[in-house]
């Protein structure tokens, strides 16, 4: 793959999913910034389209090999750069676990040392104890 090749397919990449993003701007009133950033992304999956669009267009002899190629590199490209931007923004959510409000305190079920074959509450909480019950992976 050249240089050129690849500046072309990001170029694409990004003027895809900006116009999606953009166009998206319309719901930020009800969505806020973040679930508008994210549904922008979310809109920006044509994967099949585009293959299958370019596909037909290089065999009708609409386009040549160099942009059949281009569009196939931007339909990777734009799938993976979405599902990375997706997690870098989801990654900032720093909200805690919701739990019941009877959930005893002090006990964090996502914690390595939590039994995975349920807990006791009427016992206190004592990690020695309950590595034993601690299946290994």
């Amino acid at each position: 793959m050249s240089f050129s090749l690849l500046s072309d397919a990001f170029f694409i990449t990004i003027l895809m999913i900006g116009l999606r993003i953009i166009s998206a701007l319309v719901f930020i009133k009800d969505l806020g910034v973040k679930n508008t950033t994210l549904f922008g992304l979310s809109l920006s999956m044509p994967l099949t389209l585009l293959i299958a669009t370019a596909t037909l267009a290089y065999h009708n002899h609409t386009i040549d090999s160099y942009w059949y190629t281009v569009l196939v590199t931007t339909a990777v490209l734009e799938v993976i750069v979405v599902m990375l931007g997706v997690k870098f923004i989801n990654s900032f959510d720093t909200r805690p676990l919701i739990k019941h409000e009877r959930f005893p305190k002090k006990i964090y079920p996502l914690r390595k040392d939590f039994p995975t074959k349920g807990y006791d509450f009427e016992k206190k909480w004592d990690p020695e104890t309950i590595k034993e019950n601690v299946t290994k992976f």
